[in-house]
């Protein structure tokens, strides 16, 4: 078994969840943080 970086590992689970069809957001501040938090939580 080879070793990744934490930073590899995480970009690969980045690839692998938007071919799933997740989308990336931007969460510049704690005020978009809960925006984004509400938005997921009502659909």
């Amino acid at each position: 078994m080879s070793r990744q970086s934490e930073l590899t590992l995480e970009n690969n689970l980045i690839t692998q969840l938007n071919g799933l069809g997740y989308q990336s957001v931007t969460i510049p501040d704690g005020d978009a943080l809960v925006s984004n938090l509400k938005t997921q939580l009502e659909t």
